[in-house]
């Protein structure tokens, strides 16, 4: 059950990974053709203002659950339980 847990967060972090590169290359796009209402500056300053906004930057670790955890709650839900 562990070697899964690894897997799985590998696999996470490699979707992340690539995320962020998509990221970064839209950001490097529109900073060399965006500018603000004015038309004088880049709409953003930094790429992390940028990632933030449109990628929703961080987010929450989601919680890797074993078999067996999911089939107890499977057979919890089943008798009425939680």
């Amino acid at each position: 059950m562990r070697e899964f847990s690894y897997y799985a967060e590998a696999e996470r972090l490699k979707m992340e990974k690539a995320n962020r590169n998509i990221a970064l290359q839209a950001w490097l796009n529109q900073s060399a053709q965006a500018t603000n209402k004015k038309g004088t500056k880049s709409a953003y300053k930094h790429f992390q203002d940028f990632y933030d906004k449109n990628f929703g930057g961080k987010k929450k670790t989601e919680k890797v659950i074993s078999i067996a955890e999911r089939n107890y709650r499977l057979n919890q839900m089943r008798k009425g339980g939680k």
